[in-house]
């Protein structure tokens, strides 16, 4: 009985981490965030020293550009942030802006 119950929650854990990008993939050369699964965000990199606002928070980013970047929780690159290396993904908790390192 436990081990069919670690079975389950093992399955049950990987099934919540899968991509959101497996869903709706994120083009080479763009950035893309999602919202519980839906994209809502989807640009060209931003450039060194130039923010932009999503338009709405984010909770995991698919970068598929040359350009690392920097997901902001603040609308204007303020607040925690995290970096989302060129070619990398990961989830953010509501992120609202995106930032060129």
């Amino acid at each position: 009985m436990a081990a069919s119950a670690l079975l389950l929650t093992g399955l049950s854990t990987q099934a919540a981490s899968a991509s959101p990008a497996t869903v709706q993939a994120c083009a080479p050369g763009r950035v893309c965030g999602y919202n519980q699964g839906n994209l809502v965000y989807d640009r060209l990199p931003v450039n060194s020293g130039q923010c932009e606002r999503t338009n709405s928070s984010v909770d995991y980013v698919d970068n598929e550009s040359h350009l690392d970047q920097r997901i902001w929780s603040g609308t204007n690159c303020t607040g925690r942030n995290t970096v989302i290396r060129s070619g990398g993904q990961g989830g953010v908790n509501l992120f609202w802006s995106v930032g060129g390192l």
